[in-house]
């Protein structure tokens, strides 16, 4: 056995979040693939009926994380790159009213 410990995906996000990373850092965010193993491992019992009720709250629990996730990211500045002004000068940037 691996002398590797644990963390839960909500650790692994909350210990991203805690080291203050920059807009690309948190647009690249994934978790672990441990952790995409566990989602794809309750998935399929979801799918074949076989998930039980804690790995139901495990699995809902995780959707969550994920949406949030998407959120922050979705949220992030988009890199600005020097070479994006083309011959019709800067582009601007649409903000949706929330």
């Amino acid at each position: 056995m691996s002398a590797v410990s644990h963390i839960s995906p909500v650790e692994e996000l909350a210990n991203f979040l805690a080291q203050r990373p920059t807009s690309e850092e948190i647009a690249n965010f994934h978790l672990s693939p441990n952790a995409i193993a566990r989602v794809r491992e309750l998935l399929d019992k979801n799918n074949a009926g076989t998930i039980t009720s804690e790995e139901t709250h495990e699995l809902d629990r995780l959707i969550l994380l994920d949406d949030i996730i998407g959120l922050i990211q979705s949220r992030v500045p988009a890199r600005v790159d020097n070479n994006r002004e083309g011959a019709g000068g800067p582009q601007s940037e649409v903000t949706p009213n929330a």
